[in-house]
């Protein structure tokens, strides 16, 4: 009997122990990110028709994250900066696929043409317009209490 309470115990410690330092690395991992929190928010990958769609042609423009002790919020100061991004050449009525890294709770695809001011959300599946011109693409993604993120795309078609 005494034997198997020493079985017990140490079983109960070992485990306590795991739980410890399973503990530990999450607190530790989460400072390192608050040194670099670009680091730790879901990375976007934009697909159109079937291929990933090179950086040039979306940005980050804004994101609130919370960290285990503290959360960062950062926006991008100059605006014009989304009115510059390339255009990435597209066909018309092709589709487009947006995922994050990690799943998302709720995501918002707004597009605008011409005036960035004026976005309309997109419901339904998404794909590029059959009308020729350059479009703008907000997509606002969401994950909880955890953060969120603001991205932009630009593309034109023709």
């Amino acid at each position: 009997m005494k034997l198997r309470k020493q079985w017990m115990v140490r079983i109960v410690a070992g485990l306590l122990l795991v739980v410890l330092a399973g503990g530990i690395a999450y607190v530790i991992r989460d400072l390192l990110a608050m040194r670099n929190p670009e680091s730790a928010l879901p990375v976007i990958d934009i697909e159109y028709n079937g291929k990933p769609l090179p950086p040039q042609h979306y940005m980050m423009d804004s994101y609130s994250w919370r960290f285990l002790f503290s959360a960062k919020e950062w926006e991008e100061p100059d605006r014009s900066v989304v009115d510059r991004l390339e255009p990435a050449p597209v066909l018309p009525g092709a589709p487009l696929d947006i995922s994050f890294s990690f799943p998302y709770k709720t995501i918002t695809v707004s597009r605008s043409y011409g005036n960035r001011n004026h976005y309309e959300e997109i419901t339904g599946e998404l794909q590029t317009p059959f009308t020729g011109g350059v479009y703008t693409y907000k997509v606002e993604a969401e994950w909880g209490a955890r953060g969120s993120v603001l991205y932009y795309i630009k593309i034109r078609v023709g």
